[in-house]
């Protein structure tokens, strides 16, 4: 397993993401990353759920896009929460 597999692999771990997301947060509201509004949230997360694309995984509490199969490897709570980001493959 390369070192990215494995940093991708400590990274989705639910123990560890405990720690990450209230970092990753504060980073967000400190570059001043506009929140989107709950409808769009849900929107996002449904369409990722469905998995067209082939790269949705949960892994624990954390739903996120697989970057071993090709996706951006994104925490999708995180992701889509964010007005001004979008899916790598279009998708929204």
């Amino acid at each position: 397993m390369n070192i990215k597999n494995k940093l991708l692999d400590f990274g989705t771990n639910p123990l560890v993401s405990k720690f990450t997301k209230p970092i990753v947060e504060t980073v967000v509201n400190a570059i001043g990353g506009k929140p989107a509004d709950i409808k769009t949230v849900h929107e996002r997360l449904q369409i990722c759920r469905k998995n067209t694309c082939g790269n949705y995984i949960k892994k624990g509490e954390n739903e996120v896009c697989n970057a071993k199969t090709g996706g951006c490897g994104c925490f999708l709570a995180d992701k889509t929460r964010l007005a001004d980001e979008q899916c790598p493959k279009k998708l929204w």
